[in-house]
Formats: structure tokens, C-alpha cells, sequence
């Protein structure tokens, strides 16, 4: 029991870190352990600490979310793992669309999502050509939390048009069906919901958010559906179309409004337009 109790302590708090760095910067408060003077004793125990894990070969390599190639997005539209004609499937693509155009985060991004009249996602139709398309206004995010420290910071707005060459895979065609069949006097503005059990013509949903760590699996499913090998997570899809922008060579105007990041930091965070094949 105290060798277990002894081995449990001895590991490095790092999600308690992460949550108390997360709620400090949220709720706008000033203080760094990183950097104020308060917390000088705690840096050297901490980076004495570190010194020895890195003599150990621990933690000198940080694991990122791969992209998904294009070939493997075709792929998996082939194979019936992207698609529209179940509930889940409906949902689960959508959330990849979503994530992919709109360069989204993990799954917390996904879970703030609402619908309604203050939805952060809007149906419009563009006054020049016709052509519908949805924007999203990012309200809430890790690089910006909405409080005094970031009340000058522009919020991302990013447009997603109407895919007629390939209406199958058109984000509109998707958004406009997932929410014809939303229950019709539902209350839960939470924007994914959870797949009825028995689904009716007119409603797969029920009136129930699907829960933030159902969301953050959603690209792993389905990447391990598809038998793809590497590490494939929600952070995949900003990866991805980080990525793709930068190939595209308009990063430089579009790649940072897309992601969220400045234009610096842009060309440290993509990678080669290249992904593991597909297992056959």
C-alpha cells in the first residue's frame, strides 16, 4: 500500500498544472509560476526535476497529432467511414467537416458549440454568386478566453461555402440535414446530440449534448475504423488544415485567421502535406 501510495505521488502532476494554468488564465488572473518571484523555489525544484528526466531519456520527445492526407480523407469517404445515412455517421463527419474547416481544437471547441439565435456557426448565402455558405465566430478559445486580457484580440470568422462538384461531401448539404433532424422542441442547445436508439424519418437525435470526451475520440474512431496507423486525434483536423493552407501557399492571408495563431508561430506548427497510407 505505501509503495503504491509512494509510486502514485512520485509522478509529475501534469494535468493538475494544466487545469490550474487553465483556470488562472481564464478567470484573468496575473500570476505566472513560470516568471513571478513568489514561485522561484518551485521553478528550481522543478527544473531540477526535468534536468533528471531528460538524463533518463523521458520527455525529450513530444508527440503530435498527425495529419490526414488527402488520400486518406478519400479513403475513408470509400469506405463508407465518412458519410450521412446513419445517425452517428451523420454527426461524427460533420464534427470532422467542422473541425477541418473551421481548424477547431481537441474537443472542448466542439463541445462549446451551440445552436440557436447566439450559435457561434450561422447559415448565410453569399449576395455575389448565390452560393450558400456557413460561418463561424469564435467566441471562446485557448487563445482567447473573452476577458480583459483579451478584449482587443479579433475573433476568428471563417467561411465554409457550398461544395457543388461534390454535393456528398458539401458541409452545407451536412450542416442543413444534421439539423433538420434535431428534435423540433428540443431545449438543448448544445449543438452535438446524442443518437436516438430507435430514430424516427424526421428525428436521429434526442435532446441530450454529447459529452466532451465522446467528442475529443471522435477522430481517433475513426481513423482506427479506417486502419490508419500513426496518432490521429481531434487535433488532426487544425493540423490538417494548417497544413493544407500553408501547401496552398495563402497562409500568409488566410492560414492565421483560419487556425487562430498569429503568423509567426503558423509555419512551426504544420507539417508535410504527407500521412501514413491506409492499411488494405
Amino acid at each position: 500500500m505505501d509503495d503504491k501510495k509512494k509510486s502514485s505521488s512520485s509522478k509529475p502532476r501534469r494535468d493538475d498544472e494544466k487545469t490550474d494554468s487553465a483556470f488562472l488564465r481564464q478567470n484573468d488572473r496575473s500570476i505566472s509560476i513560470l516568471d513571478d518571484r513568489d514561485f522561484s523555489a518551485l521553478r528550481s525544484v522543478l527544473d531540477s526535476k526535468m534536468k533528471e528526466l531528460s538524463r533518463n531519456g523521458i520527455g525529450l520527445k513530444t508527440k503530435k497529432a498527425d495529419v490526414i492526407s488527402a488520400d486518406q480523407e478519400t479513403y475513408m469517404w470509400s469506405n463508407n467511414i465518412l458519410g450521412t445515412d446513419t445517425p452517428k455517421k451523420l454527426c461524427d463527419t460533420l464534427l470532422y467537416c467542422i473541425g477541418l474547416n473551421f481548424a477547431l481544437r481537441a474537443g472542448q471547441e466542439h463541445r462549446n458549440l451551440r445552436v440557436g439565435t447566439n450559435s457561434q456557426i450561422s447559415l448565410k448565402i453569399s449576395p455575389t454568386d448565390g452560393r450558400k455558405y456557413l460561418e463561424y465566430t469564435e467566441d471562446v478559445s485557448k487563445t482567447n478566453c473573452g476577458g480583459l486580457e483579451h478584449r482587443k484580440i479579433q475573433s476568428k470568422v471563417v467561411r465554409a461555402y457550398q461544395n457543388t462538384d461534390c454535393p456528398e461531401r458539401c458541409i452545407i448539404n451536412m450542416y442543413q440535414k444534421y439539423m433538420s433532424l434535431r428534435p423540433n422542441e428540443g431545449k438543448c442547445q448544445a449543438f452535438y446530440l446524442r443518437s436516438k436508439k430507435y430514430p424516427t424519418s424526421d428525428e436521429w437525435y434526442d435532446d441530450c449534448p454529447i459529452g466532451v470526451h465522446q467528442l475529443q475520440k471522435t477522430v481517433s474512431d475513426l481513423c482506427k475504423g479506417a486502419q490508419f496507423s500513426g496518432n490521429f486525434t481531434n487535433h488532426s483536423l487544425r493540423a490538417t488544415a494548417a497544413t493544407r493552407l500553408y501547401a496552398a501557399d495563402i497562409r500568409c492571408h488566410h492560414g492565421p485567421a483560419r487556425s487562430g495563431q498569429p503568423a509567426v508561430s503558423l509555419p512551426k506548427t504544420v507539417k508535410e502535406p504527407k500521412g501514413p497510407s491506409p492499411k488494405k
